[in-house]
């Protein structure tokens, strides 16, 4: 049986242990991290603005726009951060997130849903190839 001291005393040494890493998998610097983030949760606020419930399935997007930033941004972390919108790769910079996710932020519907263009910067400069 399961006592609420034993919980306690578990939870802290889950805490406490958690607080360190070693070098080897260290995660990603905070600046790139909050780059990366701001990736998924731009993509996501103009994605549950622009789109359709239809689109929204098309895309394979989750049903709720908190839900899409947790998938967007789940290998944010990583020890080289790779925003949802890179499909697998690695982000080139925080300097290139930031800047997708401002143009991402700044993008109307109409221009949301048309093809990204060539000097699009979240398809020019933000994934690593």
């Amino acid at each position: 049986m399961f006592n609420r001291n034993s919980l306690v005393v578990c939870l802290f040494v889950v805490a406490c242990n958690g607080s360190s890493s070693s070098t080897s998998d260290a995660p990603a610097a905070s600046g790139d991290v909050q780059a990366c983030d701001a990736v998924g949760s731009a993509y996501c606020a103009r994605a549950y603005a622009c789109l359709s419930a239809d689109q929204l399935v098309q895309y394979q997007l989750p049903a709720t726009q908190a839900e899409c930033v947790d998938q967007e941004n789940a290998n944010c972390g990583s020890a080289t951060p790779e925003p949802g919108f890179c499909k697998g790769a690695a982000q080139t910079s925080a300097q290139a997130a930031t800047a997708c996710a401002a143009d991402l932020n700044g993008t109307s519907c109409s221009d949301f849903t048309q093809p990204a263009s060539g000097s699009d910067v979240c398809k020019t400069e933000l994934c690593a190839s």
